[in-house]
């Protein structure tokens, strides 16, 4: 326990320091959201209509641009060759710093989602809703995207690659956030699309860590 909380002091110290790096998705977010109801149409009913696709399709271009601040530079570094050296496991540095990168995204989005939804004129309830599957995804999304790094992580450009892995991973989760968000807006019970969500966050927090971690280490 001791051990887990010296890494997320280190981790927590290390965003801090970078934190421009990790508000860049989040501005990159606003600004897309932002652009669409000026080029789409002012009307309420059609922007309501398309606002949980847009935002979320948003929210993961801007979760592409994070995920090269989760394993690149350390590995450039040899930090993570030096970890595999260690004694200590190297899946709960993996879930530390996936955490962290969670806490990162979301906090911004405290503020982003509200704006966002003003400027879709989305209701209270819907923007509640989005908020609630933010939160269950985004670190779903960190962790397969985390994947995707990893298994990429030895070659110099690998952007395209990494989208081309992991995007069809992504779009089940985006299709189960955006349907709760649409039916829960319209009075719908959404608890399946919450459990579904949720079911897919435990099985990628159990499962992924270690796959990971397997690739870090042989990575060449």
């Amino acid at each position: 326990m001791k051990l887990f909380f010296q890494l997320l002091h280190y981790e927590l110290l290390i965003v801090f320091r970078q934190i421009a790096e990790w508000l860049n998705p989040v501005l990159f977010f606003i600004v897309v959201v932002s652009l669409f109801p000026l080029a789409v149409s002012p009307e309420p009913q059609m922007l309501q209509q398309i606002a949980p696709g847009v935002i979320w399709v948003s929210i993961t271009l801007a979760i592409l641009l994070a995920l090269d601040n989760l394993f690149r530079a350390d590995y450039e570094d040899g930090f993570w060759a030096l970890w595999c050296l260690s004694q200590q496991p190297m899946t709960r540095l993996i879930l530390v710093r996936i955490f962290v990168a969670s806490l990162a995204i979301i906090l911004p989005l405290l503020i982003a989602l509200p704006l966002s939804a003003l400027f879709f004129q989305m209701t209270l309830v819907s923007t509640l809703i989005l908020f609630v599957t933010a939160v269950l995804t985004i670190p779903t999304l960190l962790l397969i995207g985390g994947l995707g790094v990893a298994l990429t992580i030895s070659l110099s450009r690998s952007g395209i690659l990494v989208a081309l892995i992991i995007l069809p991973l992504y779009i089940p989760l985006i299709i189960f956030a955006t349907s709760a968000v649409i039916q829960g807006g319209e009075g719908v019970s959404i608890t399946a699309q919450l459990a579904l969500l949720a079911a897919f966050a435990v099985l990628a927090v159990t499962f992924l860590p270690f796959i990971i971690a397997f690739c870090l280490r042989n990575a060449e």
